[in-house]
């Protein structure tokens, strides 16, 4: 695949910026976007069920989100460290920004040092082939900064919500540092749900 083959217009206008919930409706009550072999179907997601056979496996994300965005003071002043991908308690992949809608690559260099409160972070080296992530370590478990002091990740065009907002109704296991969207608009009261148990869809 060529990356030019990946690049779409994104209008504006489309974007999600608040919760259906803010607007006095349910999850379900969204877009829901369908590739099948004979090309792109526009529904809403209480269509799904008309895309599923009986019989159909649905595969559901069972990682919670996680408060990843960190406010961070360094040299260039003060940031976000994006937590990314966890390799230790004390070792990340992590994206330095200026702002949730403001990303990088930040003018920033290898053993720079961040302060998280009173945590102490060094940007150890770039992730190869993707300048804006670095190799971060903290004095102490990342996990104690993500209690302290972490907020949701999210796009600049939104604001940022209360936690309960990213997770889903499969939300068991507390890992994903981005909200796991797929299966947001499922809730056990939806029509969408109760027509999934109709259909016999095993999840």
């Amino acid at each position: 695949m060529k990356r030019a083959e990946l690049v779409f217009e994104r209008p504006e206008g489309t974007f999600a910026h608040e919760p259906p919930e803010v607007r006095g409706r349910g999850r379900d009550d969204v877009r829901l976007l369908v590739t099948r072999p004979d090309g792109h179907h526009h529904a809403r997601f209480d269509d799904l069920p008309q895309f599923l056979r009986e019989g159909d496996l649905l595969v559901v994300n069972e990682s919670a989100a996680i408060p990843a965005s960190l406010p961070a003071q360094g040299r260039v002043g003060s940031i976000l460290l994006n937590l990314c991908t966890r390799f230790r308690s004390d070792l990340w992949i992590a994206e330095p920004r200026w702002s949730a809608g403001k990303p990088g690559p930040l003018p920033v260099e290898p053993d720079e040092v961040l302060r998280i409160g009173s945590a102490t972070v060094r940007l150890l080296a770039p992730y190869p082939g993707i300048p804006r992530l670095w190799f971060a370590s903290a004095d102490r478990p990342f996990e104690s900064l993500i209690a302290k002091h972490g907020g949701p990740i999210h796009y600049g065009y939104t604001d940022a919500w209360p936690m309960d907002t990213y997770q889903t109704l499969f939300s068991r296991v507390p890992g994903s540092a981005e909200m796991p969207s797929a299966a947001r608009p499922i809730n056990s009261a939806g029509e969408a749900s109760s027509a999934l148990a109709c259909a016999r869809v095993r999840v």
